[in-house]
């Protein structure tokens, strides 16, 4: 499984990689693994709790 970059997941969601980061550092997205550079790897779990656009 290799997984989203914090930057695929805002893609996928719709909203800005800032927005996401927002979610991970309140705790309410969590990547699945690190990869050996410390990155944050989401799962497709993460998009169900990513945020959304507003309409």
């Amino acid at each position: 499984m290799e997984g989203y970059t914090i930057s695929r997941l805002a893609d996928a969601a719709g909203v800005s990689v800032h927005i996401v980061r927002e979610y991970v550092l309140r705790g309410l997205v969590h990547p699945v693994r690190r990869t050996a550079g410390g990155y944050g790897r989401y799962g497709q779990q993460a998009l169900g709790h990513a945020p959304t656009p507003a309409a």
